[in-house]
């Protein structure tokens, strides 16, 4: 609720392991709980009805997408029909560099089969009827072949996607500028909105960086 109050447009949720997620109730207890603090009354009662959770949570917390890390298309479709009816889109973690997160083949280490991304993003668009409900990538990070990164996207944008976070480093930079150059180039290769990530310090700069990249919105990190 922090970023609501300095009006963030939308808000994902942190990255939650899809496996777990639908393996686990209480794993979905804990990872989808709304928590509105002392100043509200509180509303985190569940509600089981046809296999949905539904939580009751505070109304200002929307738009809220939440992101899931696997690399299974019927896992995430899953995952996405169970928060399906308490926020308004699912996203896919196609940009965790972290160690642990690629060995199970999550995160960056997607970004080598654009197959399966568009196979995740068609099997969840299959599962979920609604036309307002987004299935999109979060921190998309660059890979060293542009050719492969385009294509990532290009298969994913016919499979559904809604649209694109792109992080402008590869998995292995840290600290090293954004490739916003990159970014402009996906930009004009799509037809749906790309959102811009890395690095950006200021309003000022995210003013600067959507303009250079033609980017539809800018990511906050």
């Amino acid at each position: 609720l922090l970023v609501r109050a300095y009006s963030a447009d939308v808000a994902f949720t942190p990255m939650i392991y899809a496996k777990h997620f639908v393996a686990s109730e209480k794993c979905r207890e804990a990872e989808f709980i709304t928590s509105i603090g002392l100043s509200f009354i509180a509303l985190s009662t569940f509600v089981r009805l046809k296999q949905f959770y539904v939580l009751l949570f505070y109304a200002g917390d929307q738009p809220t997408i939440v992101q899931f890390a696997t690399n299974d298309p019927e896992e995430f479709a899953e995952a996405a029909m169970f928060v399906s009816r308490n926020c308004e889109g699912v996203d896919l973690n196609c940009g965790c560099p972290q160690r642990d997160v690629m060995k199970e083949g999550y995160g960056s280490s997607l970004l080598t089969e654009p197959a399966r991304i568009a196979d995740i993003v068609a099997t969840t668009r299959r599962r979920i009827s609604r036309a307002d409900f987004t299935v999109s990538f979060d921190g998309i990070t660059f890979l060293s072949f542009q050719q492969l990164t385009l294509e990532t996207c290009r298969r994913a944008e016919s499979a559904g996607v809604s649209f694109i976070t792109v992080h402008g480093r590869t998995p292995e930079q840290r600290s090293e500028p954004a490739d916003f150059d990159m970014i402009k180039l996906i930009k004009s290769s799509l037809s749906i909105p790309v959102i811009a990530n890395g690095g950006v310090k200021s309003y000022k700069q995210a003013l600067e960086i959507a303009k250079y990249t033609g980017a539809d919105g800018i990511i906050l990190l």
